[in-house]
């Protein structure tokens, strides 16, 4: 009876400790880079682009990352200035099929946000300058971020283990205005 009872409790130990190690130990971990960079290009009216730099520092690969940027902006209606609003910002590669773990190397990622196509639901709750920067293509993250009482940027993913299959969420840092630096 005692062999019996020791080797269910051993048995029972035995998977907690494997599941424990599996699912929390030798997971990927997808970092973010504390700062947004941001560079000048011809390519839009702006003159600027930002880009936001990751890479997988985890054991295993991600699979089917989705990435998204997510501005969000207190103080933008009068009517309720303790409210937020949240603008979702394009990324130029929102979707990586396979993030291989990067573990002892520096390969990095960067995506590109899309700050001139932000959608037209988001803009109408600009003020009108600001709109008619958008459509012009010469507004920046910068003036986006200069909105309100208090404004903030976060990307966020949402991939899978390539081991387990779990869906796992990651969150880069609360980034703010002084977060964004030249290249």
């Amino acid at each position: 009876m005692i062999e019996l009872l020791s080797g269910y409790l051993i048995g029972v130990l035995t998977s907690i400790t494997a599941w424990y190690v599996l699912y929390h130990r030798i997971i990927p971990s997808l970092e973010f880079f504390p700062e947004i960079y941001k560079s000048q290009t011809d390519e839009n009216q702006s003159g600027y682009k930002y880009r936001v730099r990751f890479q997988n520092n985890g054991s295993r690969e991600i699979l089917d990352l989705e990435l998204f940027a997510k501005l969000r902006i207190k103080g933008l209606s009068k009517r309720n200035p303790s409210t937020w609003r949240a603008i979702y910002i394009p990324i130029d590669d929102p979707r990586i099929p396979r993030l291989t773990s990067q573990k002892g190397t520096n390969k990095r990622f960067a995506v590109q946000l899309l700050v001139l196509e932000i959608s037209d639901s988001s803009r109408r709750f600009l003020p009108s300058s600001l709109q008619e920067k958008c459509q012009n293509q010469e507004s920046t993250l910068e003036d986006l971020m200069q909105l309100g009482t208090q404004s903030t940027l976060e990307i966020i993913g949402f991939g899978y283990d390539a081991f387990s299959s779990a869906r796992k969420i990651f969150e880069s840092k609360i980034y703010s205005i002084q977060d964004i630096r030249n290249e």
